[in-house]
């Protein structure tokens, strides 16, 4: 057995009650988890398996309007060398790129560009007040 990360990517959106969606962007996610298994297939598994279950919930905003997440399909498992600790490397992708990119082509590429850069997340905020209110409908009935 050895440990795994799993980076998959998800897209947030934001969903109206005819279910459209309500905003002209999204948010994208990479998101790493880490699992001990077996093989690298049974850690794709394991972590498409808990992709699907990081998924499955959805939340109101303060407008009403449904939060999903959506897993896209799409991984990168990186077999780790040692056991989860301080300083162990947890997660690394490696790309070629040509010599001659400059390196804030090289960043943007990676990390999107700043005006990319998820700063406006208000509309994906988990309205509280209405998710303790569906809550207590849900127990009530």
């Amino acid at each position: 057995m050895d440990w795994y990360s799993f980076c998959g990517v998800f897209k947030w959106e934001v969903i109206g009650a005819a279910g459209d969606l309500r905003l002209d962007s999204s948010i994208v996610e990479e998101r790493i988890v880490l699992f001990y298994a077996a093989s690298f297939d049974e850690a794709i598994r394991l972590g498409e398996a808990e992709a699907e279950a990081y998924t499955r919930d959805s939340w109101p905003n303060a407008s009403g309007d449904r939060v999903r997440k959506r897993y896209l399909g799409v991984c990168n498992v990186f077999a780790m060398k040692a056991s989860p600790a301080e300083g162990i490397e947890a997660y690394s992708r490696l790309l070629q790129r040509p010599s001659t990119e400059a390196d804030d082509v090289v960043i943007e590429r990676l990390l999107g560009s700043e005006s990319e850069q998820a700063t406006d997340v208000d509309a994906f905020e988990p309205d509280f007040d209405r998710i303790v209110e569906m809550n207590s409908k849900e127990t009530k009935g």
